[in-house]
């Protein structure tokens, strides 16, 4: 959200959350500050982050934003102790989001606190598994110890930004931290290797406090190069975005209405894989899928063939499409194969957690879940506007029940309930919404 607001604007709910998280930072800080932490390497990470926060973030074409820091926070919470890493970051960011962003008060001292916490908590988790970088380097005890900065950063941080969200718009608190928590572990942990190579050289370096500000100043520097990489990367997939309209106006040609409904099904299918915990690849890819699942229609025997082989004729007619991911889904979402479905979704706990660890099967498991997202999604618009099997429009609670009783059948369980929660979550915010 970008717009300007009041903090007396805000709900009394969010307003006490706010509350808390500021005492709890100030708490930090205190203590920080009481077990002697050097007040000079605080000061220095201050400066550092009041000057990253100049770099501005990247808006997520599936939404939301990301700032690439994440590599700077993990070596910061692996070379220095937690008060002086906390308390740099914290200050800092909020100084600098003041400065150089224009943001409220309000808003710059929740980042700052939800940065600075996250960092502290990183920052100690790093130190219990590697407490001091010696001359003598165990290799593997300091990747574990990257490795569990960034976890911990990870897991606490999106706990705030969840409890925020939940409070703020009127959202479920587990499934959003479920969903960001789980969301791409693989490009979070490439961070660790980078503080990996910064501790050994802090070790070799004879680890004073000149060398690890000297190196973190160095990785600061890397902050806008990373942003750049990251920025063209979503460039690259805006340009998807051209080649969609190009085929929408095509598709309203054939069929008009076709392109509200499909910008229908891609919100919903969209938010209900984010709450899935889909990584923002195959977000985007079910964005796209969704938007152009009719594409099939405009095939020349369209009029004579089912629904699922025209979804056949969509996934052919973009074979050639930059992601595949987008033709597979495309081609399996009016798949009926119910028991397959429901038994996938109920694989052990193990196998659903690889998924998102490894990435060829996170991969795979990513395209197959959007597919049955993709499938859950029309199922419901279908039946709202009266499109396809349906042939009268069906009211929220009659496409939700639809939905329900579907959850057994073609559609997966597990894919049913969290689309059905986003339905409820929108209805509460419309009610709350209205005059």
């Amino acid at each position: 959200m970008t717009d300007r607001e009041l903090y007396s604007t805000l709900p009394p709910r969010v307003r006490r959350f706010m509350m808390v998280l500021w005492t709890a930072a100030l708490a930090g800080g205190v203590i920080a500050l009481t077990s002697h932490e050097r007040l000079v390497v605080t000061a220095c990470l201050i400066v550092v982050f009041a000057l990253v926060a100049a770099i501005p973030p990247i808006q997520i074409p599936t939404g939301g934003i990301r700032a690439p820091n994440l590599a700077l926070w993990t070596v910061v919470a692996v070379l220095w102790q937690p008060g002086e890493a906390g308390l740099g970051v914290g200050i800092g960011a909020c100084v600098g989001l003041l400065l150089f962003r224009r943001s409220e008060l309000w808003r710059a001292a929740n980042n700052g606190s939800f940065w600075g916490l996250s960092v502290m908590v990183a920052s100690w988790t790093a130190h219990a598994i590697m407490p001091q970088l010696t001359h003598q380097l165990n290799f593997l005890t300091l990747a574990a110890s990257a490795v569990g900065a960034v976890i911990s950063f990870k897991v606490v941080n999106e706990g705030f930004v969840s409890i925020w969200t939940s409070r703020r718009y009127a959202r479920p608190f587990f499934a959003e931290w479920r969903g960001a928590v789980f969301r791409n572990w693989q490009s979070q942990l490439l961070s660790a290797p980078l503080s990996v190579l910064v501790g050994a050289l802090d070790a070799r370096l004879g680890g004073g406090v000149a060398a690890g500000l000297t190196l973190t100043g160095v990785t600061a520097l890397t902050v806008p190069l990373a942003r750049q990489e990251l920025e063209s990367y979503y460039r690259s997939k805006a340009m998807l975005d051209e080649i969609v309209r190009a085929v929408g106006v095509a598709l309203a040609r054939v069929d008009p209405g076709a392109d509200v409904h499909a910008e229908r099904v891609s919100a919903l299918a969209v938010e209900t894989g984010r709450l899935l915990g889909l990584p923002d690849a195959t977000l985007k890819a079910l964005e796209l899928a969704a938007r152009l699942h009719d594409v099939g229609d405009i095939a020349p025997a369209a009029k004579l063939a089912s629904e699922a082989e025209r979804a056949r004729m969509g996934a052919r007619i973009l074979a050639q499409f930059p992601d595949p991911a987008v033709a597979e889904m495309i081609r399996g979402h009016h798949d009926t194969n119910g028991t397959r479905a429901a038994r996938d979704s109920r694989r052990p706990i193990v196998l659903r957690v690889a998924r998102h660890l490894i990435p060829g099967f996170a991969y795979a498991a990513g395209t197959t879940l959007g597919t049955r997202v993709l499938a859950a999604a029309e199922t419901y618009e279908s039946a709202r506007r009266g499109l396809g099997e349906f042939t009268a429009p069906h009211s929220e609670a009659e496409s939700a029940a639809i939905l329900s009783a579907r959850a057994d059948g073609p559609l997966d369980p597990a894919v049913v309930w969290t689309m059905l929660e986003v339905v409820r979550q929108r209805q509460l915010q419309d009610s709350v919404g209205a005059p």
